[in-house]
């Protein structure tokens, strides 16, 4: 059972003052017998106890909070970024990452929003010149236009991590506020910071003028 203590004086004391003085009373009783006839789910609030006070009392590891997969078994991969996808196949991975996107802009944790995506991790597997290579040391069969993953798609996935870049970094520089709290937490990946400025406006140019060139080729 652990100890509440609570101080007399609420002015800001220095750390030696407190360690020093002896003006502490203990209500670690006066906490916990009001809680001995509630029932399971039960819980005691003053009138203004909102939603995210709740929200702070979860705790910690609980599974409903919890971001992260436990495993004793290693999961193989399966995943191929390089695999051939249709055009519609395309436009859905683009509209979901578009939504995810959006998911982490409502306050979702980069971890249970946009890096879910198996594409954003694997940007670097779909350059173009590496797929048009492999292609013809594989002799692959019909020509695939590989533009559409190492142009179009890749172009759009590097633009929606540089604009999770730049508003992570807004709201931690404090110039935005969420309305819950942020979550500054990137799992150790910062895939935003690896493309520079002027080489993402460039690619995503390059696939709309190649789009628009397809557009009128037909």
């Amino acid at each position: 059972m652990h100890s509440f203590t609570l101080i007399k004086q609420y002015q800001s004391p220095s750390l030696a003052t407190l360690m020093d003085s002896n003006e502490f009373n203990d209500i670690t009783d006066e906490i916990y017998t009001p809680t001995e006839n509630l029932r399971l789910g039960e819980m005691i609030y003053s009138p203004g106890f909102t939603l995210l006070d709740a929200m702070s009392a979860i705790h910690i590891g609980d599974p409903r909070m919890d971001s992260f997969l436990s495993s004793d078994k290693d999961i193989p991969e399966s995943f191929n970024p390089q695999q051939k996808l249709s055009l519609e196949e395309i436009t859905y991975i683009i509209d979901r990452t578009t939504a995810l996107e959006l998911s982490f802009y409502s306050g979702s944790h980069l971890i249970q929003s946009s890096y879910t995506s198996l594409y954003l991790h694997k940007i670097r597997s779909l350059s173009l010149d590496f797929l048009k290579l492999q292609s013809l040391s594989l002799q692959d069969g019909p020509n695939y236009e590989w533009e559409w993953l190492g142009l179009v798609l890749r172009s759009a996935l590097v633009g929606s991590l540089k604009c999770i870049h730049y508003v992570w970094t807004e709201l931690v520089k404090g110039v935005l506020y969420d309305i819950e709290d942020f979550n500054s937490d990137k799992a150790n990946l910062s895939p935003g910071e690896l493309y520079e400025d002027e080489s993402v406006s460039f690619w995503l140019k390059e696939a709309i003028e190649w789009i628009n060139k397809k557009i009128e080729g037909r």
